[in-house]
């Protein structure tokens, strides 16, 4: 099984005292090396974004995966005011601004809509 080459081209940064991995951080996020590297890629292609086919060509990855991975970057960067967009033909990074958190999946809400509704029927 091919797992491609995203967290290959950097060696980890590691603590002097213990040798630990340090954690990698964007945007006041912290992200596993190989999304850092992915986001870094992202990021240095600049305003016009770079193309799918040449992330998978750096990366090793399949276009799913990426796709996959960007999610969860995006999921990670919420409340930042950035976001990972894809265009057709491949990724950039935009300011959308800081909005107020609004939980993108639901493994983010702390309630499921039935409770919520639940909830709301309990104060009538």
């Amino acid at each position: 099984m091919h797992r491609g080459r995203l967290a290959d081209a950097a060696p980890d940064r590691r603590c002097p005292y213990c040798s630990q991995v340090l954690p990698e951080f964007r945007l006041g996020v912290r992200l596993t090396a190989g999304k850092a590297r992915l986001y870094d890629l992202i990021v240095r292609a600049g305003e016009l974004g770079i193309a799918t086919a040449d992330l998978t060509e750096i990366t090793g990855l399949s276009a799913r995966c990426i796709r996959s991975h960007v999610w969860q970057i995006n999921d990670e960067l919420e409340g930042t005011g950035y976001r990972i967009r894809s265009r057709q033909w491949g990724y950039r990074l935009v300011n959308v601004g800081v909005k107020p958190a609004i939980a993108s999946s639901s493994r983010k809400r702390k309630f499921s809509s039935a409770s919520s509704l639940a909830r709301r029927a309990s104060k009538r």
